[in-house]
């Protein structure tokens, strides 16, 4: 699992412990902070799809039709 994953990770875990009624502030930043992070990990995923497909089209002109 890379450093991305595990921070996401964590960053849930740290929700789930954060009782409601207790810290609603903090339990409204976290939640912020995994929507972002969730967000990024996505955008990371699509663009190395991307990249790849852009190599493989790169090395094989057939696939640019």
């Amino acid at each position: 699992m890379d450093d991305k994953a595990k921070i996401f990770q964590h960053l849930q875990a740290r929700l789930l412990s954060v009782n409601d009624d207790e810290d609603k502030e903090s339990r409204n930043e976290l939640e912020k902070q995994i929507a972002l992070a969730r967000i990024f990990l996505r955008a990371e995923k699509k663009y190395d799809e991307l990249r790849m497909q852009a190599n493989a089209r790169q090395k094989d002109p057939k696939l640019l039709k």
